[in-house]
């Protein structure tokens, strides 16, 4: 019980982080939540997400990849690992790794990276 309400109280810290633009503190906190439930994916995203805002590409890259090993189809967890290999530079032009499929290209019109994610059914 007493973890429950930890683990509650560190989602809505790192929520109002990160609402604030504290995209650092946010993914401290996501780490800290992270160390009383290590496998919950929906954690390693969100720091993902804080990690990218920050522009740590190297970390938000680790925690997508972490999230995706534990939910490998789920499409959140491909979009997060797409945008930290953007966010590295990672050229793709296009993978299939059995869950996901990445494709980045160059666009014409203002020469922003975009990325398209799909998931793929894994049955």
């Amino acid at each position: 019980m007493f973890q429950k309400t930890m683990l509650a109280s560190a989602k809505s810290k790192a929520h109002e982080a990160f609402k604030n633009g504290n995209y650092l503190i946010a993914a401290r906190i996501y780490g800290e939540a992270m160390e009383l439930d290590p496998f919950n994916a929906t954690l390693r995203s969100n720091s993902s997400l804080c990690w990218i805002r920050f522009g740590n590409g190297t970390q938000a890259l680790k925690d997508a990849q972490a999230c995706r090993m534990m939910r490998p189809g789920w499409a959140k967890g491909c979009h997060r690992e797409g945008t930290a290999l953007m966010l590295l530079k990672v050229r793709c032009d296009g993978f299939l790794d059995g869950s996901c499929v990445l494709f980045v290209w160059e666009n014409r019109f203002d020469a922003s990276r975009q990325v398209m994610l799909f998931s793929v059914a894994t049955e």
